[in-house]
C-alpha cells in the first residue's frame, strides 16, 4: 500500500531546504564580493601596464591618479598629451577600501609613469578590501621597485624582502 506525505513531513523538508538556502547563500555574498575586489586590483594592475606600455611607446609621462570617493575608491589616467588611445574617464571601484604605500594609508596616490617605464614614487602599494574593523580582509599588493616588470602578489614585497636578507646573515 501507497503511503503519501503528510503536511508535516512537508513543511520539514521545506524547513531544512530554506536552512540550507540561506547557508549557501551568505557563503555566496562573500565570495561575490571576493571575486569583485579581486576583479578591481586585476583593473588597477592592468592599468598601470596599459599606461607603461603607452608611456614608452609614446616617449610621454602619465600619471595614474587614485583617490578616494564616497563609496571605495577611484582612477583615472591623464597626460599632457592629446592622445586618442588614452582612456581618461574615471574608474570606480568599490570593493577597494584601502591604499596604502608601505606603513601610511592614503586618500589619494598619483603614480607617475615615466618614458623609461618607471613608476615613481612608491616602489609597493598595497590595495586592501575590509568589510568592517573586526575582520582583517583581503589583500594584494603591486611591486613597483623593478621598473618595467610591475608585479601583481598576494605577499608583501618588503616582508619577502626583508626575511631574505635576515635569513643570508
Amino acid at each position: 500500500m501507497k503511503r503519501a506525505f503528510t503536511l508535516l513531513e512537508m513543511m520539514l523538508a521545506l524547513a531544512i531546504l530554506t536552512l540550507v538556502g540561506v547557508a549557501v547563500s551568505f557563503k555566496m555574498y562573500g565570495v561575490v564580493h571576493s571575486y569583485r575586489f579581486q576583479r578591481e586590483v586585476s583593473e588597477v594592475y592592468q592599468a598601470l601596464k596599459e599606461a607603461q606600455t603607452i608611456a614608452m611607446t609614446y616617449q610621454i609621462d602619465l600619471t595614474l591618479i587614485l583617490y578616494k570617493k564616497q563609496a571605495g575608491f577611484a582612477y583615472r589616467l591623464q597626460a599632457n598629451e592629446p592622445l586618442v588611445c588614452i582612456d581618461r574617464k574615471e574608474h570606480l571601484l568599490k570593493e577597494i577600501t584601502h591604499i596604502s604605500v608601505g606603513e601610511k594609508q592614503r586618500k589619494s596616490l598619483e603614480l607617475i609613469v615615466t618614458p623609461s617605464g618607471r613608476i615613481e614614487p612608491c616602489p609597493n602599494m598595497r590595495l586592501a578590501h575590509q568589510k568592517n574593523k573586526q575582520e582583517k580582509g583581503e589583500a594584494f599588493f603591486i611591486n613597483l621597485s623593478n621598473p618595467i616588470q610591475v608585479v601583481l602578489t598576494k605577499e608583501n614585497p618588503d616582508a619577502t624582502q626583508k626575511s631574505r636578507v635576515s635569513s643570508r646573515r
